[in-house]
């Protein structure tokens, strides 16, 4: 063989296979796919209301608990519709005031009229996530992101109950595409339709605020770069002004009705004060029960016992400057369980309601749209420069800071979720371009890392913090443990944190055991009663007999039940240290310690326990 025949052959080799690097998919073909997804996530929707709804626990859907948010929504739209609500908005009144009303005017109250209307939301809501998919990653992108968001397993779970999470997932949607359409074009129609989607969304939960500020900002930066100053600040007044026109009406009816200046709702102080406290949880509820009421700790009452006074927001600005490690510390914990896959549920729960749903098992669970999410999110990072992923990044990132401001429930975090499809679908279309471009370093490389580190921050990382860290780290921000300031000036001690999301573990006891708590010493000296508050459980029918300070403590139980015993102790107590022998225990009784805290304070027969004992001491 000849050299040039050689050189020929070797060239042949190594060129790429014909292969279009970019073959875009035709206008009709990806329409019918939108709309396939639409229709997809309709049929889902509805398939899983008519199961829950004829399910064992279809009370939820047509007669919830009174406690539930759902019966207050319910019955607040009652209200509305028929004339009789008085007295100010205390929850965001769009849902109940204005949605609501209007499904009760169309059908005399009917709850399959909510479902069927919350069906076409989130129907409509697959179709804007591939919509605004599209336009910052191409066509793929856009059918990637509405078959998830179709299919996203919460969204569908949602979908039957009287509450705002699909609503206002619908209007995050909205938001995330007219914040892209705002940033891409200087077109002044998209700065009034993202007006009002932001308005309606803030009506509809009040954390939308913190998203609408900075998304008004970055665009004032890129229609400046795009057009100068005068053309930003119009299109920056004038999205303020249909935004404030929007809200007007609520924030006039609510000032009028505590004769003073009011937002649209006053459940502000209530909803800080629960995710901000010193001995705040960083989620409502644990993962895995079925629904149920969120934990109120003693820290959250002391805060709403002068919010009228003190509002909630100087009281975080106090602990922020008293305390400022462990309030990032409670803040970091927040911002991380955010992105954990499992459900936090409240007033239903995928434990409960949800094993009634059998299509539910054929649905993308959250953690996968999560990690994929992120994922897409870490590969796009270089893009963010431009206009439709600037929009999306803000979006997302202040939509994580402002639910972490407050606290974490599955239901508050839903609404991100199509704009998690969003850059899901990012990440499918740019694999499968960097694939026909046989850029397999990228994939290797970026690829994995970016997939491994998303996978890990949704699947591990919260856990391995509550298992490793927030021991040793809560000891180096707040070396003396927990102290409340109660109203009389009296102090509250006590090492453990929240049982939410806690370390609480059942600490069995015999006769003549003796437990210790070294307390710090009193932070004042002040003349009031002193209280010790320590919990326990019985397993069986029997008698738990104490001595606590000289006092004796005896406490019966018929059946197995968690109780939290409170001494008045006597005036002569002294010290910091808190005695209790155990006398007598045909109960089975247990005391609690949580392994998340680790003071070395709490002694069994003179034995450092792993964890601290759930015990309080009030002077």
């Amino acid at each position: 063989m000849s050299q040039r025949s050689k050189k020929v052959g070797k060239s042949i080799k190594k060129a790429p296979p014909a292969v279009e690097l970019d073959q875009p998919m035709d206008r009709r073909r990806w329409l019918l796919l939108i709309y396939g997804a639409m229709l997809l996530a309709l049929l889902w929707r509805l398939i899983a209301a008519w199961q829950i709804g004829h399910g064992e626990m279809a009370s939820s859907m047509f007669s919830p608990h009174p406690a539930t948010d759902l019966r207050t929504y319910m019955d607040l739209s009652q209200k509305v519709a028929a004339g009789e609500f008085e007295g100010p908005f205390y929850y965001q009144p769009f849902y109940y005031s204005v949605f609501l009303v209007i499904c009760r005017w169309l059908s005399g109250g009917s709850v399959w009229m909510v479902v069927i209307v919350q069906a076409l939301l989130g129907a409509f809501t697959a179709g804007i996530a591939g919509v605004t998919a599209a336009r910052a990653g191409g066509r793929i992108a856009g059918v990637t992101a509405a078959y998830l968001t179709a299919l996203c397993t919460i969204l569908v779970f949602y979908t039957p109950f009287h509450q705002i999470a699909t609503l206002q997932t619908f209007n995050m949607a909205l938001i995330g595409y007219y914040a892209v359409r705002a940033y891409q074009s200087s077109k002044l129609r998209y700065c009034v339709y993202l007006g009002i989607a932001a308005a309606v969304g803030c009506l509809t939960r009040g954390n939308v605020l913190l998203i609408f500020v900075p998304l008004l900002l970055g665009m004032a930066f890129i229609r400046f770069k795009q057009n100068g100053w005068k053309k930003s600040l119009l299109s920056v007044f004038l999205t303020l002004g249909v935004f404030l026109t929007v809200e007007s009406p609520f924030i006039i009816y609510n000032s009028i009705q505590l004769k003073r200046l009011s937002g649209p709702s006053t459940a502000a102080d209530a909803v800080l004060a629960l995710g901000n406290t010193p001995e705040a949880p960083a989620g409502g509820r644990d993962p895995g029960l079925p629904a149920g009421p969120m934990e109120y700790p003693q820290a959250y009452h002391i805060w709403m016992s002068d919010k009228d006074s003190v509002p909630a927001v100087n009281k975080i600005l106090k602990y922020i400057c008293d305390e400022p490690a462990a309030y990032c510390e409670l803040t970091f914990r927040k911002l991380l369980l955010f992105w954990d896959y499992r459900e936090i549920p409240n007033n239903v729960a995928l434990a409960g309601e949800g094993a009634t749903c059998s299509i539910l098992n054929l649905t993308v669970p959250v953690g996968i749209l999560l990690a994929l999410g992120l994922c897409g999110m870490f590969l796009s990072i270089k893009k963010v420069r431009k206009g439709a992923y600037l929009a999306l990044y803000i979006t997302v990132i202040f939509y994580w800071g402002a639910t972490a401001a407050f606290y974490n429930l599955a239901r508050f975090r839903a609404p991100v979720l199509p704009l998690m499809a969003v850059f899901a679908g990012v990440l499918v279309a740019l694999m499968i371009r960097k694939s026909r471009q046989q850029d397999w370093r990228f994939i290797r490389i970026y690829g994995v890392v970016a997939a491994l580190l998303a996978a890990f921050i949704v699947y591990q990382s919260y856990e391995l913090y509550r298992n490793y860290l927030e021991a040793p780290v809560m000891r180096l921000v707040r070396p003396d443990g927990t102290c409340l300031t109660l109203p009389d000036g009296r102090n509250v001690q006590f090492y453990h944190g929240p049982q939410t999301f806690g370390g609480w573990t059942p600490l069995e006891v015999k006769a003549n055991d003796l437990l210790q708590v070294k307390f710090p010493p009193a932070a004042s000296s002040g003349n009031g009663t002193k209280e010790l508050k320590f919990t326990i459980t019985g397993q069986y029918r029997g008698v738990l007999d104490l001595e606590v300070a000289g006092l004796v403590v005896r406490s019966e139980f018929t059946n197995p039940e968690f109780r939290e015993i409170t001494l008045t102790l006597p005036e002569d107590f002294a010290g910091d240290t808190v005695r209790i022998k155990v006398r007598k225990n045909s109960a089975g009784a247990v005391f609690w310690e949580d392994w998340q805290r680790s003071y070395q304070a709490s002694t069994l027969n003179g034995k450092t326990l792993n964890g601290e004992l759930v015990m309080r001491l009030t002077r």
